[in-house]
């Protein structure tokens, strides 16, 4: 595989995998609080848009301030991207205490930053950041899925460049198997959603295409699902709601 080809291959893979995360907004927080936003971009539902900041690390919540400035350059201040990343990176690096979900929740932000600077701000200086932040998000959290599928996917990806397709196959493996380990935080869908775009795109001979087909035939987004969607719920943490809602909005 030449490296031109290699490098389109990776960007479409983080592409595929970004958008995923893009699907959902910050309207609202795991404890049902609403955010307050200073504008309102038109679109449905309402994504807000939040101040920049660029002291975080001072603040009381600086968990909190992060969040915010994340959400700020993934959907909108793009060549903020890096500094957010970096300062990011620093003040988690500073953590001492066991902080699980909340900490594992910003290492997982830090790496879906990673894959837009790469793949919308050609910036290929934090592609090596990618996969050491996903592995210690998943330290802090071991047990949420659909950060695992992340990883499946970006060490799929990696492991396809480099031609070695023994650690794909392993690895497809795995992934197959944590799609089906799907929690009433991380539903079914959005896990398949986050794994079938990557191992839709493999070799037929890897077998991953076909698995994925019928993955997706189970997918709640797919017409054979439509008659039974309505009670199923779909989603991520606060962002879960009915299938019908999630599969109209994603």
């Amino acid at each position: 595989m030449n490296s031109i080809f290699a490098s389109n291959h990776i960007l479409s893979v983080l592409f595929l995998v970004s958008a995923t995360a893009a699907c959902s907004n910050t309207s609202g927080s795991d404890d049902g609080f609403q955010v307050e936003a200073s504008e309102v971009m038109p679109l449905a539902p309402a994504v807000p848009v939040f101040e920049e900041n660029d002291e975080c690390a001072e603040e009381e919540n600086p968990g909190s301030c992060f969040t915010e400035q994340f959400w700020r350059v993934f959907q909108r201040d793009f060549d903020d991207r890096r500094q957010v990343h970096d300062s990011l990176g620093a003040w988690l690096a500073t953590l001492t205490e066991e902080r699980g979900a909340e900490t594992a929740e910003l290492y997982f932000a830090r790496a879906q930053l990673g894959m837009a600077l790469v793949l919308e701000n050609s910036d290929l200086a934090v592609l090596t950041t990618i996969i050491p932040d996903l592995e210690t998000a998943i330290q802090y959290n071991p047990n949420d899925p659909f950060i695992q599928i992340w990883l499946d996917t970006m060490s799929i990806a990696t492991a396809e460049i480099q031609g070695n397709e023994e650690r794909v196959d392993a690895l497809l493996s795995e992934a197959f198997a944590h799609v089906e380990q799907a929690t009433e935080y991380s539903t079914q869908s959005t896990l398949i959603a986050s794994l079938t775009g990557t191992t839709i795109g493999l070799s037929k001979d890897s077998g991953a295409p076909e698995r994925t087909l019928a993955l997706i035939e189970r997918f709640d987004c797919h017409p054979a699902q439509a008659e039974t969607r309505a009670a199923r719920t779909c989603g991520r943490g606060s962002h879960r709601r009915s299938c019908d809602d999630w599969c109209r909005s994603s």
